[in-house]
């Protein structure tokens, strides 16, 4: 939070000045919170060390989501996973690889248009390439 003032006053003349907190602005919180996490983090191992510490600390490690865990009932990632990012498909494919699809659908209401004559909105259909990235 910081302090933000402002004055109010005929020509500018701050007759009045009023002031409030005003918080930080939403990505100067979400990079402070980045950074403790990625530079402060660690693991710990004794309930002693959680008590005694004053940093962001994980309890344990995440489970490895490529392969399948019977203990959780997960079965891992599997071929046929869709992936929405080129730049992360690898790493969602568990480096397998990954295929681009491109498919074409039909589109029924499609560049539509109001008719003051009749009174009536006529659409034509239409045709739209989606590109699908999907784990082999």
């Amino acid at each position: 939070m910081k302090k933000e003032c402002r004055c109010h006053g005929v020509s500018g003349s701050c007759e009045l000045q009023i002031c409030r907190l005003q918080p930080s602005k939403l990505t100067d919180i979400s990079t402070e919170i980045y950074r403790e996490l990625t530079e402060q983090a660690r693991f710990v191992q004794t309930r002693d060390e959680i008590e005694s510490s004053q940093t962001i600390f994980y309890a344990r490690r995440s489970i490895n989501y490529c392969r399948s865990n019977t203990f959780l009932d997960y079965e891992g990632v599997r071929p046929g996973r869709e992936c929405f990012s080129s730049k992360g498909c690898e790493q969602v494919c568990c480096q397998r690889g990954y295929e681009i699809r491109t498919e074409t659908k039909l589109i029924p209401n499609c560049e539509c248009a109001f008719s003051w004559n009749i009174v009536n909105v006529q659409c034509k259909p239409c045709e739209k390439k989606f590109t699908r990235m999907i784990c082999t």
